[in-house]
């Protein structure tokens, strides 16, 4: 999905090198940390603490809105290239109807799981 992200944004507008760089990393940062957190979404410290002692692997997802493997991700970050997408294609400002049109077209093909 990235890889489209990059391809509309290349072909269609100008990105510097250093704006390429600093959206892909948002989007590449976004994953790995929606990857770590997924299995402890909405646990307090204490109850990974407890539970895992640190946290410092990857760990499969018990939730439905995950992939379920180790680094999976979860329909966060499908919505956050869903919104990338969609900035890229536009070349600029979205609205709510030009999200939903791209949800509508991709429809499940590119959820979490």
């Amino acid at each position: 999905m990235l890889k489209l992200v990059f391809e509309k944004a290349k072909n269609g507008m100008v990105m510097s090198p250093g704006t390429h760089d600093a959206v892909y990393g948002c989007l590449i940062g976004g994953a790995i940390g929606d990857a770590f957190g997924a299995p402890v979404e909405g646990w307090n410290y204490w109850e990974i603490r407890e539970k895992y002692g640190r946290l410092a692997e990857l760990i499969a997802s018990p939730r439905a809105n995950a992939n379920q493997k180790p680094g999976g991700v979860t329909d966060d970050t499908a919505l956050r290239q869903y919104i990338a997408l969609a900035i890229a294609r536009k070349r600029g400002r979205i609205t709510p109807n030009d999200l939903a049109a791209l949800w509508l077209e991709k429809g499940t093909s590119f959820s979490a799981r």
